[in-house]
């Protein structure tokens, strides 16, 4: 068992280095939601970095409408993705239905479904975040609800006799006026009774250097198809819209001159070498750590989650 918490904006500046030291594991970040209109919360990336940094295991979780359903699963799974996409996380992530109407349970629980199918052909673990008695009864059909879906539950008074390890729910999230050093007021504290090999990996295989340049080939191909699409504009404004969202426009643009001009295919093992070296680079200190390192990669215009998975690749040896 290992204990943690979960943040939001709400807790303002994190230490999470003091978070750490304090005995806890791992942090589970809001990422956004919509039921404030669409967004991202205001402290996801500057959150997601320093907990990196710290040592801490990462998951995310997306706040969802009462109007969530299954129409429109598959439209909040994406946003959710478009958030956290490329990123790396130890823990899955959850969708939280808290505030959905009893009276759907049904439309909702297909909803989970098919948002946490979306997540998981993406290549992430994911889960559903709900009270014991409010949510994973009054809301949710458990029974239906697919079974590599992780469930995290709430609830204050008591320990739901189904939570722990090979039991029903893997997280409980035990009480919501903890008081962590690091932090001030209060947070949610939980208690995590599995052991997430890799949240990123479904399958939990080890990724080799190759397997790694193979998955940001396939993404920046896909990158490629929505600039020939017209998503992206052309000349200048391509380019800002690219880097604005840590996308290697050279690579990108490298894929898109192969795919109009059917020529050879030389755009990976290009990238592949450059990669490398800058994942090497890393390691040696030229980019500096945290918030400084994702800094300098995207002043250089280079894709800070893909040199970081080389580097945590290779620390891995």
């Amino acid at each position: 068992m290992t204990h943690g918490i979960d943040v939001s904006a709400w807790q303002g500046k994190i230490d999470f280095n003091k978070v750490k030291k304090s005995g806890y594991e791992f942090v589970i970040l809001k990422a956004g939601g919509n039921d404030d209109g669409y967004y991202i919360d205001g402290r996801f990336e500057t959150n997601y970095f320093a907990a990196k940094k710290s040592g801490l295991k990462v998951g995310a979780y997306y706040f969802v409408n009462r109007d969530f359903s299954a129409k429109n699963a598959q439209k909040l799974a994406e946003v959710f993705y478009n958030i956290v996409k490329n990123k790396t996380f130890d823990f899955p992530l959850f969708i939280d239905v808290e505030t959905t109407p009893t009276s759907e349970r049904t439309t909702v629980t297909t909803g989970i479904n098919i948002f946490c199918n979306y997540l998981q052909k993406k290549g992430y673990m994911s889960g559903v975040y709900a009270s014991a008695i409010s949510g994973f009864v009054d809301r949710i059909n458990i029974n239906d609800l697919s079974k590599n879906i992780y469930k995290w539950v709430a609830s204050y008074s008591y320990k739901p006799s189904n939570a722990g390890k090979n039991a029903t729910y893997c997280i409980w999230q035990k009480s919501s006026t903890g008081r962590v050093n690091g932090i001030n007021g209060n947070v949610d504290i939980n208690e995590c009774y599995v052991d997430f090999k890799s949240a990123t990996d479904i399958n939990n295989k080890t990724l080799t250097i190759d397997n790694i340049h193979d998955k940001y080939y396939n993404i920046y191909k896909r990158y490629a198809s929505d600039v020939i699409s017209g998503k992206y504009e052309n000349g200048t404004e391509r380019k800002n819209k690219l880097v604005s969202l840590n996308i290697d426009y050279n690579y990108c643009q490298s894929i898109v001159n192969e795919m109009i001009n059917k020529s050879a295919k030389t755009a990976k093992a290009t990238a592949k070498t450059k990669y490398n070296k800058i994942a090497n680079d890393i390691i040696s200190g030229k980019y500096g750590n945290g918030e400084k390192r994702f800094t300098n990669l995207k002043n250089a215009n280079f894709d800070y989650n893909y040199a970081q998975m080389l580097v945590n690749n290779i620390m891995k040896g």
